[in-house]
C-alpha cells in the first residue's frame, strides 16, 4: 500500500510540475483549498493568497 501511495504522489507531482515549488507555497495552496471548501471568508483566503506572490 505504501508504495501505491508514494507511486502516486510522485505522479501527480509530475504531472502538475509541483516538485519545482517551495514546501511552504505547497502548505499554503493546501490551507487555502481546505479553507475554501470549509466556507472560510473571503477576505481571509485573499489575504492568504497573496502570500503566494510573496
Amino acid at each position: 500500500m505504501q508504495d501505491g501511495l508514494h507511486g502516486f504522489l510522485r505522479h501527480l507531482l509530475d504531472v502538475s510540475h509541483l516538485e519545482h515549488m517551495d514546501t511552504g507555497d505547497l502548505l499554503l495552496l493546501c490551507l487555502l483549498f481546505l479553507l475554501y471548501r470549509e466556507g472560510a471568508d473571503e477576505e481571509l483566503l485573499v489575504a492568504l493568497g497573496l502570500l503566494l506572490i510573496l
